[in-house]
């Protein structure tokens, strides 16, 4: 599991992590905006705020790269490796 936080405009969490392909992940998400999560090439979207953290869960399947960013903010909140 990785937790990630966005609060005042920054980031802290891991930025890079990496998995081994056939892992499943979980990415435990806080802001203090409501938004949604959404995580590239997996296409997984999660309401995010105040109130409500975002949880993802996904088997890590294909090699890569992929972004997990707040859609509406349109920031980056990590890049995780499959590897």
């Amino acid at each position: 599991m990785f937790d990630i936080a966005y609060a005042d405009g920054a980031v802290d969490g891991p930025t890079r992590p990496e998995v081994a392909v056939g892992t499943r992940v979980t990415l435990l998400v806080t802001s203090d905006v409501d938004d949604d999560v959404y995580l590239h090439g997996y296409n997984v979207k999660a309401a995010v705020g105040l109130d409500t953290a975002a949880v993802i869960e996904f088997l890590a399947d294909e090699p890569g790269t992929y972004e997990l960013e707040l859609l509406d903010a349109d920031v980056s909140l990590l890049e995780i490796a499959v590897r």
